[in-house]
């Protein structure tokens, strides 16, 4: 995953550090590492790496995000050694605050500073964090306080911007409270070919049409994932799990070949299906897919991920695990 020349950078206090090389090779481990994981098909279109990064090279306090997300995983995979991730990502929290009062400064500005965010969400994610609903709560008050999302659409970096709010929206929707989720997913569940926030797999569809069956496999996972939501959601103290729509979730996933295009979004329909398991069959085949997607990222959100659906695996079969998603202390997506 990394290159043999690694230990060459491992060798001092690398936190914070001013060394050029060093950081350029975070920068580039991003790039290998992560932004690969960000998109459905990692192609010449994948803004992470062709867009972020360069803004990273021109602009400190993105730069700052991306190495604390880089340093998160990278310490989490490789090694650890004399590597403290937690510093970039102080560093970039006080950067950020610096430029809390986003009117100071033109659109290009205020786009660094939502790509920022952005990556600063994305930080949260690989390496587990908690503070996901904060940061996703700035984006959302940073959108509003500029005006609106067409107002941030401005070029191919802010229509960027939006796709990745839009996507992000959905997926933390049931994190922040039932009516957010219900009213969130219930549209997902519906019409996700029409759904808000799903722009980016709607390009790979037109882009890459020979992937036809894993597009319609994936949106299918993610109307049966969503509809399990709302279900649950909505039923009555007591109810019993819903075995039937689990098992219909587990005969659709295990038609994806695990080298589809699109696992990317995967994982959070898998949550949401394995919450509601109650057999231990089906808790099984969520425990090895969960697995599967943990060790193909690399990323700390799926292991805790799992750690709290065995909670609720270990409690009563009649709880309404909807409300407790409001209390996760980890992104599962």
């Amino acid at each position: 995953m990394v290159s043999e020349d690694v230990n060459t950078f491992i060798s001092g206090d690398l936190a914070l550090s001013s060394r050029d090389p060093w950081r350029q090779y975070l920068l580039t481990y991003f790039s290998n590492n992560i932004a690969g994981e960000m998109v459905g098909i990692d192609d010449h279109r994948n803004g992470w790496r062709y867009l972020v990064l360069p803004i990273a090279q021109a602009d400190d306090l993105v730069d700052e995000s991306v190495l604390s997300a880089a340093a998160f995983h990278f310490a989490a995979n490789v090694s650890g050694k004399n590597l403290h991730p937690i510093a970039f990502y102080h560093q970039a929290i006080r950067k950020l605050r610096s430029r809390q009062d986003m009117t100071m400064y033109d659109t290009v500005g205020q786009q660094r500073i939502l790509v920022s965010l952005l990556v600063l969400l994305v930080a949260a994610i690989v390496s587990g964090s908690s503070d996901f609903r904060t940061i996703f709560g700035l984006v959302e008050g940073a959108i509003f306080a500029l005006g609106g999302e067409e107002r941030v659409a401005v070029g191919e970096l802010g229509k960027f911007i939006v796709r990745q709010v839009r996507k992000y929206r959905g997926w933390v929707s049931p994190h922040l409270s039932l009516e957010h989720g219900v009213n969130r997913l219930r549209q997902s569940s519906s019409q996700p070919f029409q759904c808000e926030g799903w722009e980016d797999i709607s390009n790979d569809c037109l882009l890459y049409p020979n992937f036809q069956s894993s597009w319609s496999l994936i949106y299918k996972l993610n109307e049966q994932a969503c509809n399990i939501y709302v279900v649950r959601a909505l039923a009555e103290p007591g109810t019993p799990p819903h075995v039937e729509l689990v098992d219909g979730f587990i005969k659709t996933l295990r038609s994806l070949p695990q080298n589809s295009p699109g696992m990317y979004f995967v994982p959070f329909t898998i949550f949401l299906a394995a919450a509601e398991s109650s057999q231990p069959q089906q808790h099984e085949f969520f425990e090895q897919a969960l697995i599967m997607h943990s060790q193909r990222t690399g990323f700390a959100n799926l292991p805790l991920a799992l750690r709290f659906l065995q909670q609720i695996w270990s409690q009563s079969q009649h709880q309404n695990w909807t409300e407790t998603l409001t209390t996760l202390p980890v992104f599962a997506v």
